[in-house]
Order: structure tokens, then sequence, then C-alpha cells
């Protein structure tokens, strides 16, 4: 059973993050709007390093470290690398 919750968790998160890539594949945002979501996608990886690595200390397999380390921010920074 939680194998199928964990799958469930993680094709609603991939749909969640294709859902932000597509969104943003054409959102007219601002330079500033642009550069504070880069910059803050910067900014939280350190809490968030500090959350993958309480995750990983809990159950330590390559598998939960790729899942730990997957980011949102990438998805505004790939849209803007042709600006």
């Amino acid at each position: 059973m939680r194998q199928v919750i964990e799958f469930s968790v993680r094709v609603a998160l991939l749909a969640f993050i294709l859902s932000i890539l597509w969104w943003t594949s054409d959102a007219p945002l601002s330079n500033v709007m642009n550069l504070s979501i880069i910059v803050g996608g910067v900014l939280l990886v350190f809490p968030l390093v500090g959350l993958g690595r309480s995750m990983l200390d809990r159950q330590q397999t390559a598998s939960r470290a790729v899942w730990a380390t997957t980011g949102i921010p990438l998805a505004r920074a790939f849209t803007t690398h042709h600006d």
C-alpha cells in the first residue's frame, strides 16, 4: 500500500512540475520578476538542502537521494536562458 501512495505522490508532483513548466514557457514576466525567481530559488537551496539531508538520514538509498535533490527553480531558469 505504501508503494501505491508513493507512486501516486510522485505522479502528482510530476504533473505539477510539468504544468509549471508549461505555464512558465509562455508567461510574460518582467526582468525583475525573473531575477527574483532565479535568485530566490538559489537562496532556497540552503533550507532545502537541510530538509533533503534530514530525509536522507531517515532512509539512505540512491532513489531517495534523487528524489530529495529535485528542484523547481530550474523551471524559470530553463525558460529564461534564451533571454
